[in-house]
């Protein structure tokens, strides 16, 4: 097969079906990449590959003048009688000859920062010209892992055997795309997806698209992970320092390259070239560099970005006819490097769109886009594969077709479903790949539902789970069970759940459950058990409290429209006490645990409620302003939009309970937000106002709980619904409330700017959390860094906290450090 294989390579070094193609070289004859290639007077380009060939779509025969475009390297034009096509032309690219002697010092200014102030004044003029269009868009990307840890290839695991042998392929993603699109400044797209292809997939689709591609220098901020500042912005000499290095002809237009210097290191800046035509001081092409912690990526190690202009004399426009994106990163000892390519062709500028042009598909892949043969590919595809794309796409569409074989994967199957007795304490694993089911079993040594408490002592459970019936337009079924068992109050407790999604279009689900299990008292699990485990046996402190439920639950959630989703539920829960059954620790053992019961920690008898049974509805509503979709045809992807708040409303009645008392209503609303301010970081709100109606005498698990926390170490908790240093139950109510959260975090805008400390990379965060009940209120300011850490692993965070109590049994004032894991 590969003999074969080099045999079509070399015999057909270009596609057959492209219209106009050849091979770009310099005067030493090596091949030149990344040159751009237009027809003269029309919207017609592509660009050459790494190996230096490119293709164009040319329909009809007859005379062009074929135009190639390099940064360092003269515009060459060639006219070619194209009677037949397929035609032929290579190109050699002599370097051009640089001057600055027409460059004109003026009162002593530095002649860059006369031309990059001009074109900061007339961008908003020539970014204009071009906010309105219909395109072509064509996009390849491709990641290779160039290294990966000894442990990791040592692996004989069927996960690691899948992963090495993409690897020994060449590349772990080689994926194109081809589209329609549709485009208003400053970030209205329509995206129409035609074609998509991803290697060694025939049913998946590409992740190439047009609105990851958006990356326009027109503008004061560019999207790369983080708000990169252009060196076109409005404050860019806060930032940049310009030098004049050259300039040559293009296009009967002076061009002049300016060096691009970031004044500071850890700023969100790119470093490189910027291109500036002369006169009308247009961008003729950029050439920049980003290092990852500029972006705020610390797993980037640097990225580059070319972009490519060209013009058109027939309507006086400079246009973006390529853009290469080229990135190295590396985490855990894995290392990658990725290249993605991009064309912008066939222009055509409209005055206005149609009504109805834009809406909330931002964009529709096409049904059979993933279905195009490779005539479509070789006569649309403008830029060339190379050699080794070529050879992925081939084994890999080989090795797809004898895995999708019947055959073959029945070896799979046979190969997982043998069972040894390791498997009955680590785990096994049932599937039958052509019916669409698969049973698992977490095995008796299960380490990760090992954990302790006060209540039930050390714990540990097993877990079934099964898949049946996965389709294509995203019907599945899952049933999952747990058994669990507390060895201190010797009890065995178990649970299911039967979930139905109907599809992956509006999301429709069903999910049926029952069984018995434990309960925290705040439904919004503020304490982590891991972290009460250590907490426990560490310091005999138990945070954690739990009661016991029965229960039985319906639950429907769909998404009604483009951005509202509903939920409905009604349960059954015959809720119970549950009392401390162990005094046990590693250490400081004179210490005494506190009760259960979250009103009387020192109360070791007394009930935090009376049993009872009680049935609950529950309806709400999520509303996501401003919403837009990716429409597959398997599935619609949400896109959220940051310009806009999520709301969220929910009802809930409690009825029929064996209590009378215990009976009320609820209603709670939402609001939050994250609000990207430029490169002065990110700003988040969360707001919320409830109230239980006829709660006075309310079970205590059905009051509004707030979430606390008292322990030194955060882990993996969302901030911006969290209290730093508030105790988790002792301000609970069954009145009407409203809790506020605020957080800045600066993204390094004031950090970044101290010297010396600007080489930390830490990100200010200023916070400040507030509730108000009927009886009191109680506040919280903060300070402190996020980003902590070295090299890439910045996981951490640590906070000075002050609060502010008015309840009279508190103490006024208090204060304390926090520190925080986010994984």
């Amino acid at each position: 097969m590969s003999k074969f294989f080099w045999f079509l390579v070399f015999l057909f070094p270009a596609p057959l079906l492209a219209q106009v193609s050849g091979k770009v070289t310099n005067n030493e004859g090596l091949p030149m990449p990344y040159v751009s290639v237009t027809v003269e007077g029309t919207y017609i380009g592509t660009s050459t590959n790494s190996d230096g060939n490119y293709q164009l779509k040319i329909t009809k025969a007859g005379k062009y003048v074929l135009l190639f475009q390099s940064l360092g390297y003269k515009t060459t034009r060639l006219t070619i009688q194209a009677n037949e096509l397929p035609f032929v032309q290579n190109a050699v690219l002599e370097q051009e000859n640089l001057t600055i002697e027409e460059v004109v010092i003026q009162n002593n200014e530095n002649p860059a920062d006369r031309i990059m102030r001009k074109a900061i004044a007339e961008k908003e003029k020539n970014s204009a010209k071009n906010d309105k269009y219909h395109a072509d868009f064509y996009s390849r990307g491709n990641i290779k892992l160039t290294k990966m840890p000894k442990v990791v290839q040592n692996d004989k695991s069927p996960e690691v055997k899948e992963l090495m042998d993409t690897t020994n392929s060449g590349y772990i993603y080689l994926s194109e795309t081809f589209s329609k699109i549709s485009f208003q400044k400053p970030n209205k797209l329509y995206e129409n997806i035609i074609a998509s292809k991803l290697s060694g997939n025939d049913r998946g689709y590409s992740f190439n698209t047009a609105i990851g591609s958006n990356f326009d220098f027109y503008t004061n901020y560019v999207n790369l992970g983080t708000a990169i500042i252009s060196p076109l912005a409005d404050i860019a000499f806060t930032y940049y320092s310009f030098r004049l290095e050259s300039s040559f002809e293009a296009e009967n237009k002076t061009i002049y390259k300016i060096k691009v210097i970031a004044k500071r290191d850890k700023e969100p800046v790119v470093e490189g070239y910027v291109y500036i035509a002369d006169g009308t001081y247009e961008i003729y092409a950029v050439d920049f560099n980003l290092k990852g912690y500029r972006m705020n990526q610390p797993f980037m190690n640097q990225m580059k970005i070319t972009q490519h202009y060209s013009f058109n004399q027939s309507d006086n426009r400079w246009v973006k006819n390529s853009q290469f994106l080229d990135f190295d990163a590396g985490f855990l000892g894995f290392e990658f490097r990725g290249s993605f390519s991009s064309n912008f062709s066939n222009y055509e500028f409209v005055s206005d769109f149609e009504k109805g042009t834009f809406g909330k598909t931002v964009v529709n892949i096409e049904k059979e886009a993933n279905l195009k043969d490779s005539a479509f590919w070789e006569s649309n595809r403008p830029i060339p594969l190379l050699t080794t794309e070529i050879k992925d796409y081939f084994k890999k569409d080989s090795v797809q077709k004898v895995r999708n074989s019947p055959a073959y994967i029945d070896s799979v199957d046979r190969s997982i479903n043998k069972f040894k007795l390791s498997k009955l304490f680590l785990g096994y694993t049932y599937q039958n790949t052509p019916s669409k089911y698969s049973i698992h079993y977490s095995g008796l040594l299960n380490v990760t539902s090992i954990n302790f408490n006060t209540i039930q002592g050390w714990n540990a459970g097993i877990g079934f789970d099964a898949r049946f019936g996965q389709s294509d337009e995203g019907k599945l079924s899952t049933i999952q069970s747990t058994i669990q068992y507390g060895f201190s109050d010797q009890r065995l407790r178990a649970d299911g759940l039967f979930r139905h999604r109907f599809n992956t279009q509006n999301y429709s689900t069903l999910e049926l459950s029952a069984g018995n299990k434990v309960f925290q008292f705040n439904s919004d699990n503020p304490v982590i058990p891991i972290v009460n485990m250590f907490t426990s046996l560490v310091e005999k402190r138990n945070y954690i409290k739990l009661y016991e439920s029965s229960f039985a639950k319906i639950n429907y959630r769909q998404d009604v429209w483009a951005g509202l989703s509903m939920n409905a539920s009604l349960s059954y829960q015959n809720r119970q006490n549950l009392f401390n059954t162990t005094d046990y620790s590693f250490w400081n053992k004179e210490r005494s645990y506190s009760s259960n019961n979250p009103l009387l920690p020192d109360d070791y008898t007394t009930a935090a409620f009376s049993d009872h049974s009680i049935f609950k509805f529950n309806i709400g509503a999520v509303i996501n302003f401003g919403e837009k979709f990716v429409q597959r045809p398997d599935r619609k992807v949400s896109i959220s939009n940051r310009k806009y708040p999520t709301f969220e409303i929910d009802y809930t009645q409690a009825f029929a309970s064996s209590l009378d008392d215990y009976n009320y209503s609820q209603i709670e609303a939402r609001l939050r937000q994250s609000i990207v301010l430029g490169n002065k970081g990110v700003f988040e709100y969360n707001l919320i106002a409830g109230k239980l109606f006829n709660g006075e005498n309310a079970a205590f698990m059905d009051y509004k709980h707030f979430n606390g926390n008292q322990v030194t170490t955060i882990v993996s908790k969302p901030y911006i619904q969290s209290f730093f240093l508030l105790p988790y139950y002792d301000y609970s109510t069954n009145k009407p409330y409203i809790e506020t959260h605020l957080n800045h975090n600066f993204k390094g805008f004031i950090m970044n700017k101290i010297p010396v400390i600007s080489e930390l990379q830490w990100h200010l965060n200023l916070g400040h959390n507030f509730f108000a009940t009927e009886e009191m209120n109680y506040q919280e300011f903060t300070i402190g860094f996020s980003n902590v850490g070295f090299g890439k692993y910045r996981l951490f965070r640590i906070d000075y906290v002050r609060s502010f109590n008015s309840h009279p049994a508190a103490n006024k004032v208090n204060d304390g450090f926090v520190f925080g894991i986010n994984f």
